[in-house]
């Protein structure tokens, strides 16, 4: 599928890589606590996602 599709693959390989190192999806994870906990649990998938998106923005200045 790469020789018929050279700039979906291109983009593949740069958006599904695979880190080498946890520590970046440990600090997602750790994110993500820090916003879902028992108070929150009511929140849907979406939401938390965007929650998690909007934090790692603000604090990496994005």
């Amino acid at each position: 599928n790469e020789r018929r599709l050279p700039i979906l693959s291109i983009i593949a390989k740069r958006i599904l890589v695979i880190q080498a190192s946890s520590a970046e999806s440990e600090r997602h994870f750790s994110a993500g606590g820090v916003i879902v906990n028992e108070k929150s649990g009511c929140l849907s998938e979406s939401s938390v996602e965007s929650l998690i998106v909007l934090r790692e923005v603000y604090v990496n200045k994005l």
